[in-house]
């Protein structure tokens, strides 16, 4: 069981005429469960609160669970789970905003390795797959990999080395 509590303050925006620009947030965590909060102030816009986001998790052995909400109607789930040595993720986010991610994106990953053999299967909301191997070499950190996107219509293989 634990919380936090933070914030802070631009130094550059503090005088007598108006609130300053801050930041403020607290987060609680319990048996699993967690949830967060922040709270933003601008100077120029004259309000109290200009911006807010809202995030809540759970795990519960091998699945978790997660949401976040922002005063900008932003949104974003996500799942992870393992079952029988396979590990599932799926995202799904919402953005109404200039920015190539914007709108309705839809992402989830299914893998798994026998052995020294690695295998992840990708899809996004266009059904736009990916398709990745990696084969450990049997020294820590050492592996092979290779990929394939459906949508670069191309992919990579290479070599990895993590210490």
């Amino acid at each position: 069981m634990g919380s936090s509590v933070y914030g802070g303050v631009d130094l550059g925006t503090v005088s007598a005429a108006a609130t300053p620009n801050f930041l403020v947030g607290t987060s609680f965590d319990m048996a699993g469960a967690s949830i967060a909060f922040e709270i933003e102030n601008e100077v120029a816009t004259g309000q109290m609160i200009d911006n807010w986001d809202l995030g809540v998790a759970y795990s519960m052995g091998d699945v978790s669970l997660a949401a976040a909400l922002d005063s900008s109607n932003a949104w974003g789930v996500s799942m992870d789970a393992s079952i029988a040595g396979m590990a599932l993720g799926l995202e799904a986010s919402y953005v109404d905003e200039a920015h190539t991610k914007s709108g309705l994106n839809i992402d989830g990953t299914l893998g798994t390795s026998l052995n020294a053999l690695g295998v992840e299967i990708g899809f996004d909301e266009s059904l736009n797959y990916t398709v990745g191997l990696s084969y450990s070499l049997g020294i820590d950190g050492m592996e092979l990999t290779a990929g394939y996107s459906s949508e670069d219509e191309g992919g990579a293989v290479g070599a990895k080395l993590t210490f």
